[in-house]
């Protein structure tokens, strides 16, 4: 029998409620599970109370900051392998900070978030802005490429979740086909029925669906029978050393190739070298994501990245023999 004791030392200035007391003691227990032996006493520390406190602070300014419109979209590019040229973009929301001067982390942020449900708000918020961005660009008959959007597996579960994803990709008359909708694949894995039923349904009204960060551990080739995906995401352990670099090739060789021959693109996350992108270019993978490419970039700067290099008039420059 293995016996765990989970303490909290109450400072002699504070005042607590009994529940509040056994959150603590809650999330000392909860924080330790890994920890073994036959007798073990676990304390509540200051990392942990710093974190509680960072916490409360997160939850008690989301709502506002998402008002005093704190939180900005990034664009990572992607490449196309086989066309050599941009395949859109997947886009990520970033908080910066007026208080720090700064961007918090979103490994900081985005837990709490979708503890608390926030993360809807945030996912469609993101969406929105995505869309008009679109349409803002269009007004002025200037050069867009395709986008990716993420969905938390909160997000996904709203009941009305197709419906608002469906209104305000026709608000702003966006065409069928330019919308990726991404879903990690732990939901895929956890809600393959549902998600079947979604996918048919956001494929009805032109989106395209994706599932991130595949190959994290999930039951992966289930996914792929049961779900009628158009894209999947490999996640940057595709491209880690295991036991020798001809197992690791011989895996990424054997998804690749999976993909393709159901009809699926294949992404690749996490390139960042320039061996990587071409050992994936041999190996026929479709696209990559990284920063050997681009590294998540303001809209402005992504504007500017993709006016530079993939309008019509930097392509006659190029054609032309300039930059």
């Amino acid at each position: 029998m293995n016996l765990s004791f989970n303490i909290y030392f109450i400072p002699k200035d504070e005042r607590h409620s009994f529940q509040s007391l056994l959150d603590k003691v809650t999330m000392v227990r909860d924080s330790y599970l890994t920890k073994t032996g036959s007798v073990v006493f676990n304390f509540y520390d200051d990392l942990m109370r710093q974190n509680v406190i960072r916490r409360a602070e997160i939850e008690g300014r989301m709502e506002s900051a998402l008002k005093n419109c704190e939180f900005h979209l990034f664009y990572q590019p992607k490449y196309n392998l086989h066309a050599d040229t941009i395949d859109g973009s997947e886009i990520l929301v970033r908080w910066f900070d007026p208080k720090l001067g700064n961007y918090r982390t979103p490994g900081e942020f985005i837990p709490v978030f979708e503890d608390t449900g926030f993360i809807s708000k945030m996912d469609r918020f993101v969406f929105y802005r995505a869309c008009e961005n679109i349409a803002e660009r269009l007004s002025r008959r200037e050069t867009v490429f395709p986008i990716s959007v993420n969905v938390s597996r909160v997000t996904a579960s709203e009941p009305d979740f197709v419906e608002y994803y469906t209104r305000i990709k026709s608000k702003f008359d966006i065409k069928d086909g330019f919308v990726t909708i991404e879903f990690t694949e732990s939901f895929a894995y956890e809600n393959n029925d549902r998600l079947a039923e979604m996918v048919r349904e956001l494929h009805a009204a032109g989106f395209l669906c994706s599932i991130d960060d595949f190959g994290t551990g999930y039951s992966s080739y289930t996914s792929l029978k049961m779900l009628n995906m158009d894209e999947i995401k490999l996640d940057k352990s595709f491209l880690e050393s295991g036991v020798s670099h001809e197992r690791d090739m011989t895996i990424l060789r054997s998804v690749i190739s999976l993909g393709r021959e159901l009809g699926i693109k294949v992404t690749q996350e996490g390139v960042e070298t320039k061996e990587e992108f071409d050992g994936l270019r041999a190996l026929g993978c479709d696209v990559i994501q990284g920063f050997y490419f681009a590294r998540p970039m303001k809209y402005s700067s992504y504007t500017e990245f993709v006016n530079n290099n993939f309008s019509p008039e930097a392509k006659r420059r190029q054609s032309e023999g300039g930059e």
